[in-house]
């Protein structure tokens, strides 16, 4: 599909939480730079604290990073917005 006709990316990843569907990922692995390079985040409504949801989205990141060889993440996109600052606070991520 045309990248102008994507709603959610390229390369969509579902994210679970306690075996539940809570959003969509899609990144890219630049292992050159070691940079994950989150692209879009897309977050569900759900019944979770989103506290608890970061929590743990961050900690899952960390080893998917590594996992992928990269030492550095960044988050270009958040759905919904208001939890951009919160989530990249959380991964320490650059904008």
């Amino acid at each position: 599909m045309p990248e102008a006709r994507r709603q959610y990316g390229y390369f969509c990843l579902p994210l679970l939480y306690r075996d539940e569907f809570i959003g969509r990922m899609d990144c890219k692995a630049h292992r050159k730079t070691g940079t994950l390079e989150i692209k879009s985040l897309h977050l569900e409504r759900h019944c979770f604290d989103e506290d608890l949801v970061i929590a743990a989205f961050a900690e899952a990141i960390k080893h998917f990073s590594h996992f992928q060889q990269c030492d550095s993440v960044t988050l270009t996109r958040t759905y919904p917005e208001h939890l951009t600052q919160r989530l990249r606070t959380a991964l320490e991520v650059s904008e």
